[in-house]
């Protein structure tokens, strides 16, 4: 998603909060995560509902849960490293970049 710049030149909050939606499940064949960004947090209208979907198979609910702090840290989220996350949800995320592409060496 690109922001967009109004007539006045400034960068203006988006009325709705990207949410990135996520759901961890196992079975006897391993533990799967699924995570998604679907459109309605954003202003236009396309063919799919969702942004984009990952699914990806893990060996253990840890492993998931470490991948997911991992992606929403990634994508402008925050989680307390003691927060427990339950088997499904959703985490709001900052609705621009987070990262500018730069490398920093402080």
């Amino acid at each position: 998603m690109v922001p967009s710049f109004p007539s006045d030149g400034l960068m203006h909050p988006q009325a709705v909060e990207p949410l990135l939606f996520y759901k961890i499940s196992t079975d006897s064949e391993g533990t799967q995560l699924r995570i998604w960004e679907d459109y309605s947090s954003h202003a236009t209208q396309h063919q799919s509902p969702y942004v984009y979907i990952l699914n990806i198979q893990l060996t253990s609910a840890a492993e998931a849960e470490a991948y997911l702090r991992l992606h929403v840290a990634l994508n402008g989220g925050i989680l307390a490293a003691d927060q427990h996350l339950p088997p499904k949800g959703k985490i709001a995320l900052m609705p621009y970049p987070t990262w500018t592409g730069q490398e920093d060496h402080y």
